[in-house]
This record gives structure tokens, sequence and C-alpha cells, in this order.
């Protein structure tokens, strides 16, 4: 099952304006933009060497270490903050804090059990910070309801597809939690996408032929669904959408980061 076509023309809008914003690095000196289509990053500890020997908070310093700097924005004040911490108990919402001293990056501990899941998370608070922080926000400004779907995107394009897809299969493999009355909306935990698993896919699809990622080289990452949702993904796009990839081929693969 593919998305229709309504949603690939979504999906190549949102990239455009991602990729054509660029990525401003907060520096006293200057604004420096960099490189915009990334290398996949994989749960691995070729691109996660963090300090074993650290434990709780610190060890979730050392794993945001790592996205910032897959993300290029390691010059930014992030800071990880346990979620408890930014919930407003009356709304529910996230506290913004401070942006002049730090940017604080969520996270639940509980999630150190299991690193890709605390990455995913990292990943979405790095992936916010950077789309506010995204040159782009001001000349095409997104509504408001599809904010968190073009999050899902930007972790995509940030090279962190295969923690969305992870985060995404999680989320589907859970029951519905009854919302409002209705036992067929399920209200999304923090740090999950709020897109498909067949539509991150297609993210993933694009990413990697953009950034000549082998397909093999993903899907040995990709579980399930996900895996065959990706292949087909491909062909789609190889077969059915040439012109709109040629338009997004302007902008080269940058390298993997200090660690490759």
């Amino acid at each position: 099952m593919l998305p229709d076509r309504g949603f690939f023309a979504w999906l190549f809008e949102t990239w455009q304006a991602l990729e054509s914003g660029g990525v401003l690095v907060m520096d006293a000196r200057r604004l420096e933009r960099r490189p915009t289509v990334r290398a996949l990053v994989t749960p691995t500890p070729f691109d996660f060497p963090v300090d074993t020997n650290l434990r709780g908070h610190a060890l979730v310093e050392d794993y945001l270490l790592f996205v910032a700097e897959h993300a290029g924005v390691s010059e930014w004040p992030l800071e990880p903050v346990p979620l408890h911490t930014l919930l407003d108990t009356d709304s529910d919402a996230i506290a913004l804090g401070d942006e002049e001293r730090t940017l604080p990056v969520p996270y639940e501990l509980s999630e150190l059990r299991e690193p890709p899941r605390l990455i995913a998370q990292l990943v979405r608070g790095v992936t916010q910070a950077w789309l506010a922080a995204n040159e782009t926000r001001a000349a095409q400004p997104w509504e408001e309801s599809e904010l968190e779907a073009v999050t899902d995107v930007a972790t995509v394009f940030l090279g962190f597809g295969i923690f969305t897809a992870d985060a995404a299969r999680r989320a589907h493999a859970r029951a519905p939690l009854p919302v409002g009355g209705d036992p067929g909306v399920r209200l999304p935990s923090w740090g999950e996408p709020t897109m498909a698993e067949h539509e991150i896919a297609c993210a993933i699809a694009l990413h990697g032929i953009l950034a000549e990622v082998p397909d093999r080289e993903i899907e040995r990452y990709l579980g399930g669904n996900a895996r065959s949702f990706h292949r087909r993904a491909v062909k789609h796009l190889l077969r059915h959408h040439g012109p709109a990839l040629a338009r997004l081929r302007g902008a080269r693969a940058s390298r993997r980061g200090p660690y490759r």
C-alpha cells in the first residue's frame, strides 16, 4: 500500500522547503549555512559511540551530543530535560523555557532501556528546534495542523529515518487509547511520529535516493512492514516521479559526520 498522489506532492513540496532553507547554525560570530542532504544515521555504536560507563542523565547527555553532531547543530545550546519537568499539569503542554540560554530537549529516562527509543525522542526534540531556526519557516510557514507531520519528514531529512520508522512501528503496534470518548482515536506519546509507517517509508525512500544510500543498507534496519513499504516506495519514486527527483538532486549528500 502506497499513499495517494496528493501525499507525494506534499512530500516533495515539504522536502523542497526544508532543502531551500538550509541549516542556520547558531554562532555568536556568524550564521553558517550547512549542506542539507544528510547521510543515513544508524542505531549502531558506529554512529553512537557513547561512553557505556555513564549512567542516567549523563548517558542521555552523551546520546544527545551525537544526535546534535549528526544533525549538524553541535554548536547549539541543547540541553536534555526530563519530560515530567516540562509538562504543565493543567494543559499537558510542553513549556518552552528560556531559549536565550538553552534549548530544552525532552526525554523519558525509562527509554534508556532501549537506546533507539531514547534516540528517537531526542531526535524529535532536536528536529523541532531545527525547524524553529530554519529560515524557511518565515518564507513558507506551515499550517499548525501539519507541523507534526512536517516534523516527521524533517527527522528523515536530517538522516534519522530509521529511528522514526521504528517509533512509528511501535506506536502502531500498541492498542488505541480512547480519546474524547472515541475508542478509535489514539493520543500519541511524546516523541512518537504522527505519520503512518507507509508514509514514513516513502520519506525514507526519498532520502535514500537523494543521499545515494544503498537500499540494502536502509532495509537492514527496517522491521517488518516498513521494509516492504520502503521497497515499493523506491520503485514508485523512480518510475513515476523522475522530474520531481531531478529538481531535488541539486544538493549533495554531506559527509556522515566526524566519526565516519
